[in-house]
């Protein structure tokens, strides 16, 4: 398989810089790892200003949207309905079909199922159900059958075909979310973590079961947190030790030595708007994820100084 790096090299899209989610065009704002701080980390912040109706035209985003095969959070509602790009993995495509009715109650089932109709699904299509199937492709749904590939997971086809989207489209997504991959068999959780770390050049953020967890990359960046997630929340050594230094948490580290093993930065608390962490390795970051916006989350403090 070739490497994310490489794959991303070549859909134009390597050394993208993000502020709050957004991407940079300025070519003179990105800076590598250690250069200054990289704001690299995307933010669902724009989702508070969305629903309130105060998005301005001007800044507005590309989203995408992959859902996979696991129970989806209730924020999916508002993201499919800000996303330019729904893809469906494999049995994500039942999750889909079975859970939109609940996510639009004020609508009619297959008003709501017809009126959220993903791109495309795509996988080695060993979960997808026929009468789903079958649903889907009446309504002109592309299916991918990707089941040559047995080297890549049903996520990783998704994403490699949400970088083609946009290479086809000559946008870049400022978000692109992963919907139901937290929770259920521990190896495709991790297996999720791994992808984060492959695909780290991407704004992907995992979702799913109270959780938003989001790759730090190395090097200083400041984390724009929103008042759909924390306190709690988690800084977490995947790829092996890392010092790290944070501001805007209830206990800080400090130039800290982490390591699965060892210490980890779990069961802590934001206790500020933004976050800053600077680390030699990427690092995990979770948050604890809440179906609406809650009071005081990441609010009512002053800003890391």
């Amino acid at each position: 398989m070739e490497s994310s790096e490489r794959n991303r090299a070549e859909a134009g899209i390597s050394g993208i810089s993000m502020v709050s989610g957004r991407p940079d065009a300025s070519t003179s704002a990105r800076t590598s790892p250690g250069a200054g701080v990289t704001p690299g980390i995307p933010s669902i912040e724009f989702l508070q200003h969305a629903m309130l109706g105060s998005d301005a035209p001007s800044t507005k985003r590309h989203v995408a949207v992959i859902v996979c095969n696991w129970s989806l959070p209730s924020i999916t509602r508002e993201l499919l309905m800000h996303a330019s790009y729904v893809i469906a993995a494999d049995g994500g495509a039942n999750r889909l079909y079975d859970e939109l009715p609940t996510l639009f109650p004020d609508e009619a089932p297959d008003d709501a199922r017809k009126g959220h109709l993903p791109h495309c699904v795509a996988g080695d299509l060993d979960s997808i159900r026929d009468d789903v199937r079958a649903f889907y492709e009446g309504l002109g749904v592309r299916i991918h059958d990707l089941s040559h590939d047995q080297d890549s997971t049903d996520l990783m086809k998704c994403l490699d075909l949400t970088v083609a989207f946009q290479r086809e489209q000559g946008f870049f997504f400022s978000h692109i979310f992963a919907v139901g991959t937290q929770g259920g068999r521990l190896d495709h959780i991790l297996g999720n973590l791994s992808i984060l770390h492959m695909y780290r050049d991407l704004p992907l953020l995992l979702l799913g079961d109270g959780n938003l967890t989001r790759l730090v990359p190395r090097g200083a960046s400041n984390v724009c947190t929103s008042g759909f997630e924390g306190p709690k929340c988690g800084l977490i050594p995947v790829c092996g030790t890392a010092v790290a230094s944070t501001r805007g948490l209830r206990w800080n580290l400090d130039k800290t030595t982490m390591a699965m093993g060892g210490l980890v930065s779990s069961c802590n608390e934001v206790v500020t708007t933004d976050v800053y962490i600077e680390t030699d390795v990427d690092l995990v970051w979770t948050t604890e994820l809440h179906d609406h916006q809650q009071r005081g989350c990441g609010r009512g403090h002053s800003n890391v100084g």
